[in-house]
């Protein structure tokens, strides 16, 4: 009954630092998704006035800003469509709740990141859109962050299955 308990507290510690571990991966990516477009708009103000020996306006934040939220926007559709999939714990741990607050920070991530690919040119099937036409990509590239957040799930659940009590 002693070793029982000792595996269930250890079982009960993974899940706890895995669940740290997905909040402190959503809390750096939400803080990175805020700083990112300031960074890119003094960047590109940097480069333009060593380019012309002036200072240059100021490209709009507002367009990566658009990008972030409405690739978060997919990211929560994400998060709702994942739920059917997700196994709920009895246990306080909340890691449910840590699975799910990553994916709307991960969408915002991927979606700056396919859009970021999707402008440049980089890669030949790919071609740059309208402005008008990135909250579309934002969203989908948003949705996308499923493929990468599913290993997350998988380990989650793997992490719970250990922590179920036998009958």
């Amino acid at each position: 009954l002693r070793a029982l308990h000792a595996e269930q507290r250890a079982a009960d510690a993974r899940v706890r630092t895995y669940r740290n571990l997905l909040v402190t991966a959503t809390v750096v990516l939400v803080v990175v998704a805020l700083v990112f477009p300031f960074v890119v708009v003094w960047l590109a103000d940097d480069m333009a006035a060593l380019r012309t020996g002036a200072a240059a306006a100021a490209t709009p934040r507002t367009d990566l800003l658009t990008v972030e939220v409405w690739g978060a926007v997919g990211g929560l559709v994400g998060a709702v469509v994942s739920l059917r999939s997700l196994r709920s714990s009895p246990d306080p741990m909340g890691l449910l709740a840590a699975q799910l607050a990553l994916k709307p920070a991960a969408g915002a991530a991927i979606a700056v990141f396919g859009v970021v690919l999707l402008q440049s040119g980089i890669l030949p099937p790919l071609q740059a859109v309208e402005v008008r036409q990135l909250a579309a990509y934002a969203i989908v590239f948003g949705f996308a962050q499923e493929a990468f957040t599913a290993m997350v799930d998988r380990q989650a659940a793997r992490l719970l299955d250990a922590t179920r009590v036998p009958a």
